[in-house]
């Protein structure tokens, strides 16, 4: 597997990151069983709610579940539902993410967002979804592989009462899951790009090298041999993000690379704030129009 512009090689994927349900396993103690297996966003919501009203403390706001409102995840809900946000093409938005299945998906988040107050919204899935688990302000959060060894390794508040859960799937939908990848790539200007890319093979692919075995122990491997050599799926953490990415897809900034930049946290609130699908749907066509003509500007000063 590499990645590739145009036809030309640019590099390795060295380490593929898929997101997952962090839980703590402590909520068990109010007779709230654990997700996982085929479960779906509904269900995640409906637990949210059980799993605020069981965290109840006096004089501090606690919620359910953190979600980010990051394109990754606002990809992996919406796309369950079949739709895309982007043409096939990559070039334009209009007609996709203003799409009927898509804003209803949204209007699930926001139904749940509003009517119990069980979701926290935090603005990414890095330090902030990190901090509402740190902290027992929620007993789930969304984020990608990568985050269970902070929970671990560096809270005492968190550690050895993590668990992780697939990502879940619209109940009439399918499941996805949007991928991030880290890549290893060489500068043009190398003078040894030969010898360089036999390294970074041996690096990404090779399990007998030192440099793999470590690299195992902290991030996913590429290679599915190296997978199996290296026993990653025996431990079940490992595993359950293995097995997300038999439904991996690739991320629409990956597609667009500016369409990150133009798919601004203001245009998802003011959808997730919405009264109505119907309201959701008028403001995801408005900012689809707006994000077309961003789109086929940046496109045309990059030429």
């Amino acid at each position: 597997m590499a990645t590739t512009t145009k036809g030309n090689l640019i590099g390795i994927p060295m380490s593929p990151a898929p997101l997952g349900v962090y839980y703590n396993k402590e909520f068990d103690k109010a007779g709230i069983s654990y997700p996982g297996g085929d479960w779906t966003w509904e269900q995640s919501f409906d637990l949210s709610i059980k799993l605020k009203a069981a965290n109840a403390v006096a004089n501090k706001e606690v919620f359910g579940s953190a979600i980010p409102f990051e394109l990754t995840f606002i990809e992996s809900l919406v796309q369950s539902s079949g739709g895309s946000i982007l043409s096939p093409d990559n070039s334009k938005v209009s007609g996709y993410l203003d799409s009927r299945s898509i804003a209803d998906a949204f209007a699930l988040l926001a139904h749940h967002k509003k009517t119990n107050n069980s979701i926290k919204v935090v603005e990414n899935m890095g330090n902030p979804t990190l901090y509402e688990m740190w902290d027992g302000n929620v007993g789930m959060s969304i984020a990608p592989y990568g985050m269970y060894s902070f929970l671990e390794q560096t809270n005492r508040a968190t550690a050895g009462k993590t668990a992780v859960a697939p990502l879940p799937r619209l109940e009439k939908g399918k499941k996805v899951n949007s991928v991030s990848m880290q890549t290893l790539s060489i500068a043009a200007i190398s003078k040894q790009q030969e010898l360089a890319w036999k390294f970074i093979k041996d690096v990404i692919l090779n399990a007998d090298s030192g440099f793999h075995k470590d690299w195992s122990r902290q991030e996913l491997l590429t290679s599915k041999s190296a997978v199996q050599k290296l026993s990653q799926a025996a431990d079940p953490v490992i595993k359950v993000f293995l097995e997300e990415l038999n439904y991996g897809i690739t991320p629409s900034a990956y597609r667009n690379p500016y369409l990150p930049t133009f798919m601004t946290k203001q245009i998802i609130t003011s959808a997730l704030d919405a009264p109505s699908s119907e309201a959701i749907q008028t403001i995801l066509t408005e900012a689809a129009h707006t994000i077309d003509q961003q789109l086929a500007l940046a496109a045309q000063q990059q030429k």
